[in-house]
């Protein structure tokens, strides 16, 4: 979902300039591979992966974007969506762990 926003925000943001603008580009590029990454995570069940991805997506502009009007918004939220998915893998590992220790 994350990686279809910034899509939309690449192929021409309805509520902003519609020039073309070099920096949008590069950021967009690299909050899709932050998406991708978080998915690869996903797939492979690697925490330190979706975490990187979260941090490398939320600090820099996925917090920025929980203050936006409009549909860009959920850039924010989906954001925050990595984390918790991150928590949820990191404490089922965990207690995944603690159950083959015999604790």
């Amino acid at each position: 979902m994350t990686i279809f926003l910034w899509v939309v925000y690449l192929s021409g943001d309805p509520y902003a300039y519609q020039g073309g603008d070099t920096v949008g580009y590069i950021i967009s590029s690299a909050m899709i591979g932050f998406s991708m990454l978080a998915f690869v995570g996903l797939i492979f069940e690697k925490v330190w992966l979706i975490f990187f991805a979260f941090i490398g997506s939320f600090i820099p502009m996925g917090l920025y974007m929980l203050g936006a009007e409009n549909y860009m918004r959920f850039i924010g939220i989906l954001n925050i969506v990595y984390l918790i998915i991150a928590l949820h893998l990191f404490w089922k590992t965990r207690i995944k762990m603690n159950k083959e220790a015999g604790m």
